[in-house]
């Protein structure tokens, strides 16, 4: 299959081609690393300020999976 003059090539294969593929992936990324974070800053003597920050954050992610998962079930292009 050939792309029109001027455009890429299109790419079979994994999840990450596609725009709501890509920030389902960093959305999975960002809750794993803001709730582990945040929950060894919370358990450390470090002040719990950024922990909460962290945590936040992990929400905000969670949020974003929520969106693009719904997205996904509707069967959204892209």
């Amino acid at each position: 299959m050939t792309a029109p003059i001027g455009e890429p090539e299109p790419r079979r294969g994994s999840r990450a081609q596609s725009p709501i593929g890509l920030r389902l992936i960093a959305a999975v990324f960002g809750l794993v690393v803001c709730l582990a974070g945040g929950l060894l800053v919370l358990i450390s003597p470090m002040p719990t300020a950024f922990g909460v920050v962290l945590l936040a954050l992990a929400l905000v992610s969670v949020g974003d999976l929520v969106v693009v998962l719904r997205r996904k079930a509707r069967g959204e292009p892209g």
